[in-house]
């Protein structure tokens, strides 16, 4: 049986736009410790990892960024909570469209399954706030695996879960990198660009065409 597989933020969930990231930035208090803010979110994208893993906390995380830029982000009471308050909520939107899909799929018994990078707090906010994340069935995130995308690991972990073999499912992913480490562990893959799309290719891969 073919089955769906899907990435969660820039697919269902939006990605932080500059007023979320603005948010982060007055979080960590940038300005007052001296912190060029292209430099910051370089190292935000680049140490997220053992973040998404799970195998680092946020003060973990922060620590290892401001080991970098030579700052102390410990050094200013409340900042590492603050800054993660203000991670999550620059990732808390969703796209309506993508979720009614996602509901659609669903009701047509067509169990659409999830693989994606999140810290657990952001889990967490998530189970908390976005019902329809159950109806993915099964729900794999990295910080519950103990890896990240794009680790080969992580996508044989979803084989393992959704049965079969990779040739079976089907991944989306907005990130080309995971979409070619995907298909180089055995899932078919494709570079998910809009709701349209996938849709087209989601028909014709369940119909039992050549997709990914």
């Amino acid at each position: 049986m073919r089955k769906l597989l899907f990435d969660l933020f820039g697919l269902f969930m939006k990605i932080q736009n500059d007023d979320g990231v603005a948010g982060i930035h007055r979080a960590a208090h940038l300005d007052e410790l001296g912190v060029d803010a292209k430099r910051f979110d370089i190292l935000y994208r680049q140490l997220r990892g053992p973040l998404d893993a799970g195998t680092h906390n946020y003060a973990q995380y922060l620590n290892a960024i401001g080991q970098e830029l030579n700052v102390d982000f410990h050094a200013i009471p409340g900042l590492i909570d603050a800054t993660e308050q203000a991670d999550v909520e620059s990732w808390a939107d969703h796209h309506n469209d993508m979720v009614s899909w996602l509901e659609q799929l669903h009701a047509q018994g067509k169990k659409p399954a999830v693989l994606s990078n999140v810290p657990h707090t952001h889990l967490a906010w998530l189970k908390e706030n976005k019902p329809w994340l159950a109806l993915f069935d099964p729900a794999l995130f990295s910080c519950d695996l103990g890896l990240a995308k794009p680790d080969p690991a992580i996508y044989q972990a979803a084989i393992d879960a959704l049965g079969g073999h990779g040739d079976d499912i089907l991944f989306f992913d907005d990130t080309y990198a995971n979409v070619v480490s995907a298909r180089e562990a055995g899932l078919r893959a494709v570079h998910f660009t809009g709701l349209a799309q996938a849709q087209r290719d989601a028909e014709a891969f369940l119909a039992g065409e050549e997709i990914g």
